[in-house]
């Protein structure tokens, strides 16, 4: 177990992290998905889905955890002021 500060710190750094991955996932998706858009690419099934409908609830996936992250990074910078 880690002291509380050095918890924090921790934390801020898995945070950091986590919101710069998901926001390069979240930027990379929405360009797949809008590429699929424009070029009205289509899944190989027999109803002829658009595939921009499937790809595109991966950068909103990514956009609610990139909030999320950034939330937890300023609740424990919030903390980590308290502790000192």
């Amino acid at each position: 177990m880690l002291p509380q500060k050095s918890n924090r710190i921790l934390g801020i750094g898995v945070n950091l992290v986590g919101a710069i991955i998901s926001a390069v996932i979240f930027y990379y998706g929405s360009l797949v998905a809008k590429d699929n858009y424009l070029f009205k690419v289509k899944v190989m099934d027999s109803m002829g889905t658009p595939q921009f409908m499937l790809t595109v609830v991966i950068p909103i996936g990514m956009f609610f955890l990139t909030i999320q992250f950034i939330r937890n990074l300023y609740e424990d910078y919030r903390q980590l002021k308290e502790v000192k």
